[in-house]
C-alpha cells in the first residue's frame, strides 16, 4: 500500500497521483482517505475513513466510515473526523452510534404508516365485508390518503385527522363529514383491534363537533313541479340517458343505484318484471331476496328507448358507461345523475333537488292517492316492522302493479303533449 501524510483537503485529493493508495491526515489523528484502483474511464472510488481504539493497548481497533469523496467535502470530512474524535476522548463508542442509527432507520422503515392501515382494512374488512366497497375505498383515495396517508400511525392524533381530513369535508357539506368520521372511527378500531394501534384517536369524537347536526330532508316535489320538470328536461343539454334515468326513478320509486347498476339479463319484457338482485339492493350483505318492480307501459317504453340508443355498445348494462376505456363494460357512475342536476338545476325551473328526493316523491305522492302504506312500503324495498315482517309474507305484487300503473297514468294526464318519457 502506498500512503502519504498530509493534511487532507479537497485540493490535495484533486492532484494526488494514481499510485497512492492512503492519505493520512497530519492534524487529526485517524483521520484517512482510502482510494481505490483507477478505472479505465480515469475515474477511482475513495473514502473518508475514522481509525480509533477503545480500552487502551487491549481494546479493539475500529475503522469508522464516514463516507465516500463524492458524497462529503474534505472540510465537512474534517469536521465529522474532529466530532467522532471527541466521542472516543469521552469512552464513547462511534461505530455504538452508527448501529443505533442503522436501527432506528430500520425501525422507522417498520412503523406502518395510514397507508398501510387503510390497505390492510380494505382488503380484510371492506371487500369481504360490504355489498359495494367502493364508496369507502373512494372515500380513502380522494379525502384520507392524499392527506394523511404516509402519516405513521404512531404520529396520529385526533387534532391531526379532524383539521387535515374531517374539517376540510365539512366545509363541503356536513353529511359527508359525519359518514367519513364513522368511517374512520371504524378504520381506527380496526387498527387498535389488529395491533397496529394502542388506541382510537377519534374514538370520543362526535358528529356534533365535526358535521353537526343533519336535518332530515322533506323535499319532494309536487305535481306541478312534476310536470315542470319533465317539460323542461327537454330543453336542457342533459343527455338522453341521465334524462330517462330520472324518469325511472320517478316512475319507479327505485335507488339511483339499483336503476345504474341494472342489467338486461334483470328485465323480463313479456312477464313485465324488472328484478333487483339483492346485491344491488340497499340492504345487508347477507341479504338472498331480490326486489321485483313490476312494468306498466311508460317504464317499458324508456326501457325500450334505452336498448335502442345504445345497441351498438352491446352492453350488459341498462345504463352503461358512455365514456373512456369503460365505454360499455361498466354501468354509468350514480353521481352523474346528481352532478347533471346542480349543473342545469337553473334551467330546471324548480327548487333545487336530488335524485333521492324522487324516491320521497313517489312515496308522498302514491300516500296521496290513497296507496295503502303497505303497498308503498313493498314498492320501495322497504322491510315491514314489527309482527308484519315476521307473518305476513304476501308480496303485494298485484297490488304493486296496480298503484305504479295508476302513478304513471296520473302522470302522464299531466300534460300529454310535452311528457318527456312519452317522446323517449
Amino acid at each position: 500500500m502506498n500512503s502519504i501524510k498530509l493534511k487532507i483537503t479537497d485540493s490535495a485529493l484533486a492532484k494526488v497521483s494514481p499510485e497512492i493508495s492512503r492519505i493520512t491526515d497530519t492534524e487529526i489523528k485517524g483521520f484517512h482517505v482510502r482510494l481505490g484502483k483507477t478505472k479505465v474511464d480515469g475515474s477511482r472510488h475513495s473514502s473518508y475513513y475514522f481509525y480509533y481504539k477503545l480500552g487502551g493497548r487491549a481494546g479493539k481497533d475500529s475503522n469508522y466510515k464516514i463516507g465516500a469523496t463524492t458524497a462529503f467535502s474534505a472540510k465537512k470530512a474534517r469536521a465529522e473526523a474532529k466530532r467522532l474524535s471527541g466521542m472516543v476522548a469521552q469512552g464513547q463508542d462511534p461505530q455504538a452510534e452508527k448501529r443505533a442509527e442503522k436501527i432506528k432507520i430500520v425501525n422507522a422503515k417498520a412503523d406502518p404508516t395510514v397507508n398501510d392501515l387503510l390497505d390492510e382494512f380494505v382488503s380484510i374488512y371492506i371487500m369481504p365485508k360490504r355489498k359495494r366497497p367502493e364508496e369507502a375505498i373512494r372515500v380513502f383515495n380522494k379525502d384520507v390518503r392524499p392527506h394523511i396517508g404516509k402519516y405513521k400511525l404512531k404520529d396520529i392524533n385526533r387534532r391531526l385527522v379532524i383539521a387535515k381530513v374531517l374539517d376540510p369535508i365539512a366545509k363541503r357539506g356536513n353529511v359527508q363529514a359525519n359518514k367519513t368520521l364513522g368511517l374512520l372511527k371504524q378504520t381506527f378500531k380496526f387498527a387498535v383491534e389488529r395491533g397496529l394501534m394502542e388506541t382510537n384517536p377519534i374514538e370520543k369524537t362526535t358528529k356534533k363537533t365535526i358535521g353537526g347536526d343533519e336535518s332530515p330532508r322533506e323535499r319532494y316535489l309536487t305535481m306541478e313541479e312534476i310536470r315542470t320538470l319533465l317539460t323542461s328536461l327537454l330543453q336542457t343539454d342533459i343527455s338522453l340517458q341521465v334524462q330517462v334515468v330520472l324518469q325511472t326513478l320517478l316512475l319507479s320509486g327505485c335507488r339511483v343505484g339499483e336503476i345504474t347498476l341494472a342489467e338486461w339479463s334483470h328485465i323480463d319484457f313479456e312477464k313485465r318484471m324488472w328484478t333487483f338482485p339483492p346485491e344491488n339492493t340497499k340492504s345487508k350483505k347477507d341479504n338472498t331476496k331480490s326486489h321485483y318492480l313490476p312494468l306498466n307501459g311508460s317504464l317499458i317504453r324508456l326501457l325500450t328507448t334505452m336498448k335502442e340508443l345504445n345497441q351498438s355498445l352491446a352492453s350488459r348494462f341498462v345504463f352503461p358507461c358512455l365514456t373512456g376505456t369503460q365505454k360499455g363494460k361498466q354501468p354509468m357512475d350514480k353521481r352523474s345523475v346528481a352532478r347533471a342536476i346542480n349543473r342545469h338545476c337553473s334551467q330546471l325551473g324548480i327548487e333545487k333537488f336530488t335524485p333521492h328526493d324522487l324516491r320521497r316523491t313517489v312515496q308522498t305522492q302514491l300516500a296521496a292517492m290513497g296507496v295503502n302504506a303497505t303497498v308503498i312500503e313493498k314498492i320501495l324495498n322497504h322491510q315491514l316492522q314489527g309482527m308484519l315482517k315476521v307473518y305476513n309474507k304476501y308480496d303485494y305484487m298485484k297490488e304493486r302493479d296496480e298503484a305504479l300503473t295508476n302513478w304513471a297514468e296520473k302522470i302522464e294526464m299531466l300534460n300529454q303533449d310535452n311528457i318527456c318519457f312519452l317522446k323517449a
